[in-house]
C-alpha cells in the first residue's frame, strides 16, 4: 500500500490555533486535582528535616 501524499494531510504539519493557552495562562483552566468534594479531605506527607532522619510522631 503506497503512502498518502502529504498535500491530502488534513492536520499533520498545519499550523492549528491554540485555543486553551489564554485559560492556561491567566489561571481560569479547572483541572481535576481542582474540584472540590463535600466532605472531602486531605492528606501531605511529612518528611524528616535532615537526610537520614526519622520524621517526629505527632
Amino acid at each position: 500500500m503506497p503512502l498518502r501524499d502529504p498535500q491530502s494531510f488534513r492536520w499533520i504539519g498545519k499550523p492549528v490555533p491554540r485555543l486553551d493557552i489564554h485559560d492556561k495562562s491567566t489561571g481560569r483552566a479547572r483541572y481535576s486535582i481542582d474540584q472540590r468534594v463535600e466532605g472531602m479531605l486531605q492528606a501531605a506527607v511529612q518528611h524528616a528535616p535532615r537526610l537520614g532522619a526519622e520524621p517526629a510522631r505527632c
